[in-house]
């Protein structure tokens, strides 16, 4: 959710409260200006903040935050230290106990037994939860781990530490230090992308949500988590981090401390729980990476960045194979933070376009234009003859090479912002050239209906 929706969603709720923000600033302990520059949108609001708003406006933070359908939790701060249930006493045991341990038998032990049991209890209980969270102990499956860990699911994301987007403790390899860390499954990324780019996304997923969760406060910053341990566990968990804090086995803070943390990285968690809208893990990701993917909307706000894109690709390219297309079925749509159905255009693939054209104008090769800087060629633009707006028609993929044409940037303007005239005898002419290619690739549509997507008046 960006800083601008939970700004309305402020003022809303001051509006309907009959408060001023004079009134509503001195409650909460911030300036007038600062409460104006955050129902605008120009300034974040970090977690204390908001829990201070939920007990003026008397809310929950999922309404602050606008969530729709989401459980209540508990935003209290306060915490009453208790021997039986303290985090403290509990993460000191782990951190002095386990590495003894895994110089014994591992069925059964005890430190085992403590870490499933008796410490994640702890956990839920500081974080007062219930569900759909589920709290789970982990020191490895048959053998000890590297990096054991207590992790919190919410089930409505996930249920394992595979997939999807959690909060868990790490003890590190040396047993040092335990890190709470807002993290993400890996197996999204691996099986997408393989190995070694899986991890450059699982990165970039991480710099992303960082940038755009606007709840995480100062306690909870730490960019970068290190594990100290040598296997592709370890390594992914690090990848994986969000945000979180660090607490060192020499000084480890207090149960209130701890408690604290906890609660603003609940919040944390609703916020991306808000901005998943019901989204599955894979539709939200996808939607993340979707530059980074170099795919783009069609949508005029896109539309520079996509050919840029498509310049940059190109360049990389280089020389490309003139093979004939197959068959292919269209893909699952990208779902907005608005629950909008989209299939977005490859760069790589318009690239190709251009390549394959030798850089010149399908409406006429002679057009002049200018040399891109970038390519060192005559300057073009990639532009999809049959609109991916279109593509819920369709069962097959428009997403394709035959179905991008190479335009000068002046032809490339008449068909978006020409007259009618002019623009029908351009259409039917690019098509009628690619008409058969098309249908050999199951895109099959009449002149009358393309004239229409254009919204050319037809005779």
């Amino acid at each position: 959710m960006s800083e601008n929706n939970v700004g309305l969603t402020i003022k809303q709720f001051r509006e309907d409260n009959n408060l001023n923000q004079i009134e509503v600033a001195k409650s909460v302990g911030i300036t007038e200006s600062a409460l104006s520059k955050i129902e605008n949108g120009k300034q974040k609001i970090d977690a204390s903040l908001l829990v201070a708003l939920t007990r003026v406006f008397q809310c929950t933070t999922d309404q602050l935050l606008g969530l729709q359908r989401a459980p209540v939790l508990s935003t209290k701060i306060e915490f009453k230290s208790d021997n039986n249930i303290s985090l403290r006493n509990k993460f000191l045991y782990i951190l002095s106990n386990y590495l003894a341990a895994t110089q014994q038998e591992f069925k059964g032990h005890r430190v085992g037994e403590f870490v499933r049991g008796e410490a994640a209890q702890a956990v839920g209980q500081a974080g007062q939860l219930n569900d759909p969270f589920k709290v789970v102990g982990s020191v490895g499956q048959g053998r000890w781990a590297e990096v054991p860990w207590i992790a919190i699911f919410n089930q409505q994301i996930t249920s394992g530490a595979q997939q999807g987007f959690y909060i868990v403790y790490l003890f590190s390899a040396d047993l040092k230090r335990v890190y709470l860390s807002f993290n993400q499954g890996y197996t999204y990324f691996g099986e997408k992308y393989g190995r070694k780019m899986g991890r450059g996304k699982i990165a970039q997923i991480s710099k992303t949500l960082r940038s755009d969760l606007h709840t995480i406060p100062e306690n909870l910053k730490i960019s970068s988590i290190r594990l100290e341990g040598d296997g592709h566990l370890a390594r992914g968990y690090e990848l994986g981090h969000i945000c979180g804090a660090v607490y060192e086995t020499s000084s480890m803070p207090s149960d209130e401390t701890l408690a604290k943390d906890l609660s603003d990285m609940l919040i944390v968690y609703q916020e991306l729980f808000s901005m998943m809208q019901g989204r599955t893990v894979k539709q939200f990701n996808d939607y993340l990476l979707l530059k980074d993917d170099l795919k783009y909307i069609e949508a005029e706000e896109q539309d520079a960045d996509f050919q840029e894109a498509v310049e940059k690709s190109a360049t990389n390219l280089g020389y490309v194979e003139d093979e004939e297309e197959k068959l292919e079925e269209r893909r699952d749509p990208l779902i907005d933070n608005g629950g909008g159905k989209h299939w977005p255009r490859d760069a790589q693939r318009a690239a190709k376009a251009l390549i394959m054209a030798n850089f010149k104008c399908a409406v006429d090769a002679n057009h002049a234009t200018f040399t891109s800087k970038k390519t060192n060629k005559p300057y073009v633009e990639a532009h999809h003859l049959l609109p991916i707006y279109l593509q819920q028609d369709f069962d097959k993929n428009l997403d394709r090479v035959t179905n991008i044409v190479s335009l000068c940037p002046n032809c490339h303007r008449l068909l978006h912002h020409g007259d009618d005239i002019e623009r029908h005898s351009l259409i039917l002419k690019l098509f009628s050239e690619r008409r058969d290619a098309l249908e050999r690739l199951g895109i099959e549509i009449t002149p009358t209906q393309l004239l229409k997507a254009y919204n050319v008046e037809v005779d």
